[in-house]
């Protein structure tokens, strides 16, 4: 909750969000970090981050990404 947030960025997500698309929260951040995140701001369908099993950074995230949604997505 006390995370420094671009607003313009989270305006932009919840239009999105709105608008229909599904959101996933991508991060190398741990899992639990990025769970907090996605509760907070309540936009997110799904969260990939890291956890005791591996570290989601770089081509370790992509990967993840491809297994869960394909690879027709917009990474921003």
């Amino acid at each position: 909750e006390q995370l420094p947030y671009r607003e313009s960025f989270v305006k932009y997500l919840r239009e999105e969000k709105k608008n229909g698309r599904r959101l996933i929260l991508a991060t190398a951040a741990h899992k639990s970090i990025a769970d907090s995140v996605a509760q907070h701001l309540g936009l997110f369908d799904n969260v990939l981050a890291t956890d005791t099993s591996e570290n989601l950074k770089g081509k370790k995230k992509l990967e993840a990404i491809l297994n869960s949604i394909g690879n027709n997505f917009v990474y921003a």
